[in-house]
Formats: C-alpha cells, structure tokens, sequence
C-alpha cells in the first residue's frame, strides 16, 4: 500500500502543535525511516497515519484514497509500539488470534498459522509473552498486524529500549521480517544507526515538519540544511566560516590567518552566489587529515572509542574541526590538510541551507 501525507496539521488544545504542515511519501512495498529528535512529532505521525488520531487539517492518502474518517480498523495500517503490545494473560497464539475478528474459529487459526509459518514463529504459539524473547514478541505483534489485514507496518522507535548490543540484533531480525513482508513500513527513531539499518528511504523531522527526504546516501552526503548536517553523523560535520574566492580557480578563504584551500571543480547553479559573502564549509570527519597540509591547529580533546579514536582540533574563533579516524594528544599542534571534494557550503544565517554548489576534485 502507498502512504502519503499531504500538509498534516496537528494543533491539541492549549496551542501546541506537533505537525505543521508535514509531508511525504513511502512508496507501495517500501521502508521510510522517519528520523528526528524526541519531541519532534514522530510518534504523533504514526497515530496519525493509524488513524487513532485525527489531523487538525491535511490528509492521509492510502493507495490515493483519502483516509480522512477511516476508522483505524478500516485502513490496513499496523501500528507496533515499543512493548509489542500483546496481552500478558494469553499466549501468544491468543494474542494473535484477537485481531481476526469475526472470522471463525478455523479461519482464524488458519490464519494465525499461517502468519506466524511466516515470520519463524510458530514454535511460541502456545507460550506466555513472558516466556519468549523480545525479537519473538516483535514478530508476534507483526503476526497480529498481518492477521488483522495490514498493509502497511508502521513501527514506533523499535529498539529505543534496548541496549547496543541488543539493538543490534533486533535491527538484523526486522530487517529480515521485512524482507519476508510484502507490506509497507514506516518507522520513526531518533536512533541514526536504526534508520539507516532499516530505512530504504529517509525522512529527517524536526518541529513537526519534514526537513529532507531522500536515500541515506543523500541524506549523508548532501544535507538540505546545517541542522541535518550536524544530526547525521558521528561525529557530526564540522562547520568552517570563510569566503570562497574566484583568483586563477576556486579557493576556499577561511576566517583568520589559515590558508586558503584549492576547490578543484567547483562549481553549480550557485556558485556564484557562495562566491558572494560568507559562507560555512561543511566538512565531514573523515575528509579531515593529520600530519599533512598547510593548516596547523591545537588539538582541544581525543574521544577514544571501541574502534576508533576522535580528535577536535580548534579553529581561530573556537569552532571546533573534527578528525576520524585520528591519532593525536590534546594540547598538541598539529598539520591538518581538509579535503574539499564533495564538501557542502551553506549559508552563515540561522536557516544554514545548503548551497546547489559542489566540488569534484
């Protein structure tokens, strides 16, 4: 089934409003990961979509029919929550059997067979909730969404409780129930690693409103705006205030004494406009390298990690310039060289949106 949500408003009485305006689309058999920070409406999309909430204005469009007074029962949409939502009471195959409705005895059995056959469940129809593992439990409430008819999985923060190690493997066992689905999935998470592990499709949210939609790879590589830039990431992009100037080629003037840095092939419809005032050089970790180049810079902190170390270097002004992977002691000058091909530019102002211009070499 095909989702779009077309200018979702969702104001609640006292003036909040947690969707302004928000649209996008999740193609029929696709995932959309919805990623954003606590607090910025995701789950109140999903409520949305399910229909357990109604739009203050905007619409819900499922296969191109307008879901608008659809009752949540009505419009083949799954919602699982975080705890899977099964009845403790009942074993699992009861659990399911639930969402069959007026189907028969038989039918629902058959079906609730058949949709655990599915999902490698089977073997746990008869135990507790309590008595199974939290993968078994998320299968179990996808195997009630499937009996119920759904076509669309929307999943609410999937691993937020869990710790690394265990968010690990449930990525690995819904990316597999996926693959085994011929349904819809759209997931919300604040957790980078889950959407891009889960995520055909990005939507990144911030104050009720869908900032950039597009592949992980755009979504990393091209950020619609500095917000995005420092959220997708670790460590985040690092932002560089400068001018960019046109003198037998294209340079990069960075604020203070640094030298200029050569944008080989730089170029885009708005060139022109970047070489016009200041701008922000949006540089990722791993473009930055140690031990070469003109610049030379005090190392402020290292972050040592499991696989890797992390250095923050400053910059005349403050900002700090990250390094990864990198080898340094804090409180040490070092060489650094910033590579500038397909580096993002943007705009200093408070918006930061990024420039249509690039560098290729």
């Amino acid at each position: 089934m095909r989702v779009e949500c077309v200018d979702l408003v969702k104001r609640y009485p006292g003036g909040a409003q947690a969707l302004r305006g928000l649209s996008l689309r999740a193609a029929r058999g696709s995932a959309l990961a919805v990623l954003g920070p606590s607090g910025c409406g995701k789950s109140t999309l999903l409520r949305v979509i399910a229909g357990l909430e109604e739009p203050s204005s905007g619409a819900v469009r499922l296969d191109n029919a307008d879901a608008s007074g659809l009752a949540p029962a009505q419009r083949g949409v799954g919602l699982i929550a975080q705890d899977a939502g099964l009845y403790p009471h009942l074993t699992i195959g009861e659990s399911i059997a639930m969402a069959a409705g007026r189907a028969t005895r038989t039918e629902a059995q058959q079906r609730v067979h058949e949709s655990a056959a599915a999902l490698g469940i089977a073997h746990v129809l008869a135990r507790a909730p309590g008595e199974i593992s939290g993968g078994e439990r998320r299968r179990a409430a996808l195997a009630r969404e499937l009996v119920r008819g759904a076509k669309v999985m929307l999943l609410d923060e999937p691993t937020a409780s869990l710790d690394a190690s265990a968010a690990a493997i449930a990525r690995a066992e819904i990316a597999e129930i996926r693959a085994r689905l011929n349904a819809t999935v759209i997931l919300v998470t604040h957790d980078q690693d889950e959407a891009f592990a889960l995520g055909e499709r990005l939507a990144v949210m911030r104050e009720g409103r869908i900032d950039q939609e597009g592949s992980p790879e755009e979504i990393y590589q091209k950020p619609a705006n500095r917000f995005i830039a420092a959220f997708v990431g670790r460590p985040p992009m690092s932002f560089i205030p400068g001018r960019v100037v046109q003198d037998a080629g294209a340079w990069f003037a960075p604020a203070g004494d640094l030298p200029r840095v050569a944008l080989a092939g730089f170029r885009g419809r708005e060139a022109s406009r970047a070489a016009e005032g200041e701008v922000l050089l949006g540089v990722r970790p791993s473009r930055v390298r140690l031990g070469a180049g003109e610049w030379r810079l005090p190392v402020a902190r290292v972050e040592r990690l499991v696989e890797r170390s992390d250095v923050f270097l400053r910059l005349p002004g403050g900002a700090l310039l990250a390094a990864s992977p990198a080898e340094a002691k804090a409180g040490e000058t070092v060489r650094v060289e910033v590579q500038t091909v397909h580096a993002s530019f943007f705009e200093p102002d408070a918006v930061g949106r990024r420039l249509d211009v690039e560098v290729l070499g």
